[in-house]
């Protein structure tokens, strides 16, 4: 030993160290040992314990079901959510029927002017230029024919005997809203 120096007592282990304490710091002091004790044995083992339990995939699984049900919600919210769906429109019966006289009375002057420049009747309405689905056209005769429209459950015939612009009445009137 060296004179210079003087001797210091050599420092007692861990566990050798019992001072008289009291009874609860005893034992917090005996549990953080113990805690320390398992870390060493983890470390050792090679077994992280900050690897992630179980509950965190779990949390992480719960959370993205969620968020992926709020998209959906928003990108197709369900029928309670939405408002009504838009119903067609459906004119008034009297603006059907004179749409209806007006298609009519303009096919039947068509077939006028077809008859005046060609000599003979159309084989069908739309070598006429007329082109409507709900008008369609019997040739009854030579010169005669029948013009039938068709919308819904209304029908009306006009016939080559027949006044055109009476058969129109005040459809026109009607249509502009007059």
């Amino acid at each position: 030993m060296h004179p210079d120096k003087p001797e210091q007592p050599p420092e007692p282990a861990a566990d050798d160290f019992t001072p008289d304490l009291d009874p609860a710091l005893e034992a917090a002091r005996k549990a953080v040992v113990a805690r320390e004790e398992r870390r060493k044995e983890e470390r050792r083992s090679g077994r992280d314990r900050r690897q992630r339990p179980l509950a965190e995939p779990m949390w992480l699984a719960a959370a993205s079901a969620s968020w992926l049900l709020v998209f959906l919600i928003l990108l197709t919210p369900p029928a309670f959510l939405r408002a009504p769906a838009p119903r067609p429109y459906r004119p008034p019966a009297e603006a059907t029927e004179a749409s209806l006289r007006f298609g009519l009375w303009l096919a039947n002057h068509r077939i006028e002017l077809f008859l005046a420049g060609q000599g003979r009747l159309p084989s069908f309405l739309g070598e006429t230029g007329a082109g409507d689905p709900a008008i369609t056209m019997d040739v009854t005769g030579e010169r005669s024919y029948r013009l039938v429209g068709r919308i819904g459950e209304l029908e009306l015939v006009l016939t080559d005997a027949m006044a055109a612009d009476s058969f129109l009445g005040n459809s026109l009137t009607m249509l502009r809203g007059e």
